[in-house]
């Protein structure tokens, strides 16, 4: 089964063209034929700290006519040394809540049906098994909160801290379902964090079941979290997508690679995955 049949089945990150500005990074997707996009909010474009309007992303949008499937919600680079809240625990997560209820609301605006979330930051806020009852509360707040606006909380399996230490919280999907099993809570499966977490891709899809919305679809060498493109390093996504649909999965699949310095370049590969011949 080929993976690369029909475009219409795949979301573009943003996140590839993290360097650029948004409206550039749009009009660059819409030109290679790609419909749908994932709008990358961590620092910039969709995270409020980079000051974008929504009233702005919905005229570039529809100017290039484009879908937003999903949107990925802030998780690091919170640090800030005029509120000094990393001497406050409770603090710190009273500002990052109230970033992610401002994404959130952002997503509402857009009617953007699905945010991206990180549990944790393996720097910035490193819980362990000790904190489980804090994220969990603090996931089934933001659940919560994202219901009541018509927004769908994904919660995305990331790698675990290198070396494991003893006390650390596994974010596979498998492991957060258990441990945060909320009924309004779904999931974001990356399938090039798998290799980094030691699970079983074919797992972990099956862990997530139909609370399955989301693929971050990359690859690597087991080692590094490189994001490279689908078709580069040890995972099979032939496979894997193959598996993915006959499991039931209907929906897309965003493409996380990464753009470095020459996103564009990085792009038109990506699009040579679909024996694109709009190339240059």
């Amino acid at each position: 089964m080929n993976p690369f049949q029909n475009k219409s089945e795949y979301v573009i990150s943003t996140w590839m063209f993290e360097t650029f500005d948004l409206k550039k990074a749009l009009q660059a997707i819409a030109n290679k034929g790609f419909n749908n996009i994932e709008l990358w909010g961590d620092t910039v474009h969709f995270d409020p700290r980079a000051g974008l309007s929504t009233d702005n992303i919905k005229f570039w949008v529809q100017q290039y006519g484009l879908n937003i499937h999903s949107a990925h919600a802030p998780f690091r680079n919170f640090f800030n040394h005029s509120l000094d809240h990393h001497n406050d625990d409770m603090e710190f997560l009273r500002y990052r809540m109230g970033l992610w209820y401002e994404t959130i609301n952002r997503c509402e605006e857009l009617r953007i049906p699905i945010l991206v979330m990180h549990a944790m930051n393996r720097r910035e806020y490193p819980y362990t098994l000790s904190d489980v009852k804090i994220v969990k509360e603090t996931l089934e707040n933001l659940c919560d909160y994202a219901g009541s606006r018509g927004v769908t909380i994904a919660l995305e399996n990331i790698p675990d801290n290198n070396p494991v230490l003893e006390n650390d919280i596994s974010c596979t999907i498998k492991n957060q379902k258990t441990l945060f099993n909320l009924s309004n809570m779904k999931f974001c499966l990356d399938i090039g964090h798998v290799p980094l977490t030691g699970a079983d891709i074919f797992n972990e899809i099956d862990a997530a079941g139909n609370k399955l919305v989301s693929f971050h679809v990359h690859n690597n060498n087991g080692l590094i979290d490189s994001h490279d493109l689908p078709n580069t390093g040890i995972l099979n996504w032939s496979e894997i997508y193959k598996y993915a649909r006959e499991k039931g999965y209907l929906g897309e699949f965003v493409i996380e690679v990464y753009g470095g310095k020459d996103p564009e370049k990085k792009l038109n590969e990506v699009a040579a995955l679909f024996n694109d011949t709009q190339q240059g």
